[in-house]
């Protein structure tokens, strides 16, 4: 009995036959036809979700982490493939939230064409960087962690000048003598950008809101509608913040340890060279676990502000304005947006 359906060597014949092709050929266009329908029932990617549209490009969840880590086959990843429930942890985690942001970053200093950095520039930022974090690491640790953030912030550094005169540091320095001299007390309002319960980063739009609740809040402060206490006693979420009316107490600008970098940056940036005759309001500050208002209450002073006994933390506070700047020059000259956290489940 003939059988229902062509057998292959049938089917080639009818194809070579009707389009007049040598028998190699045919099997050839069969095998990638048979080859191709294969691929379309392969399971996507599992690390294949877009967490980055930038100029009009999107990058996943792998080119990130395959960039952070600087190795495609890294175990890690290959941990994230396999294991379902810590992709889903780690997808809507703080750290891939800031790595995405890094990565962003990264993105956009390559795109400026900024110079080669060399290794041995890249181990002495990772080294800075740890130092100006309170932590005692080596620059292989650092690099393993922060690799993208190391790099995008090495080839900025790079395109600024060895050294800086000694005017140019002093005004620097007198731009914001409590920085380098002075410890300040400061109250502040916190709203969370984590879900402890969880331990996810919150979604973007819940994220902007909660900034966009403090900068109202800063906006009424400052029009006088609303005091320090009572808008202690309506946004704060802890009870013990509530009872010290936001208090934290005494700040160093190099206490990293304790507190999130850019909190402290945000804060002690220009404050100038004189006791302020009133409070002074600073925020929102994002963070990455929270988005901070912060007042500057009262300055008391350390030390007699003389350049030399600060000079290397002054040059380094310049750098890092400078690299600071730079960024936010390079970031209005493009289009971003983060879609991470992902939540899988």
């Amino acid at each position: 009995m003939a059988p229902l359906f062509p057998t292959m060597n049938s089917f080639q014949s009818l194809f070579c036959s009707s389009f007049r092709l040598p028998w190699s050929v045919a099997s050839a266009v069969l095998l990638l036809g048979a080859t191709a329908a294969g691929i379309q029932d392969q399971d996507p990617d599992p690390l294949g979700q877009v967490v980055l549209k930038q100029d009009g490009r999107a990058y996943t969840a792998r080119q990130v982490l395959e960039a952070a880590t600087g190795d495609p086959e890294h175990q890690y990843i290959r941990n994230l493939v396999q294991d379902s429930q810590q992709r889903s942890l780690y997808l809507r985690s703080p750290m891939f939230l800031d790595q995405v942001h890094q990565y962003s970053r990264w993105l956009l200093v390559q795109a400026a064409g900024l110079p080669e950095i060399t290794r041995e520039q890249l181990e002495s930022e990772a080294r800075l960087w740890a130092k100006d974090r309170q932590k005692d690491l080596p620059a292989q640790a650092v690099l393993l962690n922060h690799r993208l953030e190391i790099s995008w912030r090495s080839s900025i550094l790079a395109t600024l000048q060895n050294e800086f005169s000694e005017p140019v540091l002093r005004q620097h320095m007198l731009s914001s003598v409590p920085e380098f001299f002075y410890d300040i007390q400061i109250s502040w309002l916190r709203l969370p950008l984590i879900d402890a319960r969880k331990g996810a980063a919150l979604p973007v739009a819940e994220r902007q809101k909660r900034y966009q609740e403090l900068a109202e809040v800063a906006a009424r402060l400052q029009s006088g509608k609303l005091s320090w206490e009572q808008a202690v006693d309506k946004y704060a979420l802890h009870e013990g913040e509530k009872k010290r009316k936001g208090l934290v107490g005494l700040v160093r600008r190099s206490m990293t340890d304790k507190f999130e970098e850019p909190l402290l940056r945000h804060t002690f940036d220009g404050l100038g060279y004189k006791n302020p005759d009133s409070h002074i309001l600073r925020g929102p500050i994002m963070g990455q676990r929270w988005v901070y208002l912060v007042r500057v209450e009262s300055l008391v002073q350390r030390m007699v502000p003389v350049l030399q006994r600060v000079r290397d933390q002054v040059d380094r506070s310049l750098r890092e304005k400078m690299l600071q700047a730079k960024l936010r020059e390079l970031e209005t000259e493009v289009e971003r947006q983060v879609l991470a956290p992902i939540f899988l489940d």
